[in-house]
């Protein structure tokens, strides 16, 4: 009513409904900007702090998550890095001024590890994610291989569910002059 303050949270949570998101397309975007974001921040927590650290148990729990919720609605499904871009499957992630940061820093270290991405083919527990974090960040990348390196690692230790990709020489997707 006139002469009645709200505040400003108030009227931004008011000011528009929440949009219901029934294409599955824009569903999967949304969910894999989130993954690219908190992929990120865990590999980023990683560095910082030891994978046991309590530090690391919110970025761990959200990541987890967020693969369990596509993998749902997805099954199987693959974050690739192709040129500047990354995509969820062969949907390109679109960047903004927050996401941006989060991909480029992805897309470095992919390709530091002579990594396309990689590929969830299953549900993710706790103690896979946190090897497959420690094997990342630990990789030697002075090593003529660091793929081989990153690869053989992870199946000695029973890293099943998120499968590396090579990195190839691709164009991005729907792309033709760029």
């Amino acid at each position: 009513p006139p002469g009645t303050r709200t505040s400003s949270s108030t009227r931004a949570a008011t000011a528009a409904p929440v949009p219901t998101n029934d294409d599955p397309a824009a569903r999967v975007l949304q969910q894999g900007r989130n993954l690219a974001i908190q992929l990120c921040v865990l590999l980023k927590t990683a560095r910082v702090h030891d994978v046991g650290n309590i530090a690391f148990q919110g970025p761990l729990t959200n990541f987890i998550e967020t693969v369990a919720q596509m993998w749902a609605a997805e099954g199987d499904f693959k974050v690739l890095s192709v040129g500047d871009f990354l995509y969820v499957n062969q949907h390109r992630l679109r960047v903004d001024a927050s996401s941006y940061p989060s991909y480029q820093y992805l897309n470095d270290e992919f390709r530091l590890r002579g990594l396309g991405g990689f590929a969830f083919e299953g549900k993710l527990t706790p103690p896979e994610v946190k090897t497959f974090v420690r094997l990342f960040v630990d990789v030697d990348m002075k090593w003529a291989g660091p793929f081989e390196e990153f690869v053989s690692a992870l199946t000695k230790l029973s890293v099943e569910n998120i499968v590396p990709l090579r990195a190839a020489i691709l164009r991005p997707v729907g792309r033709s002059s760029e």
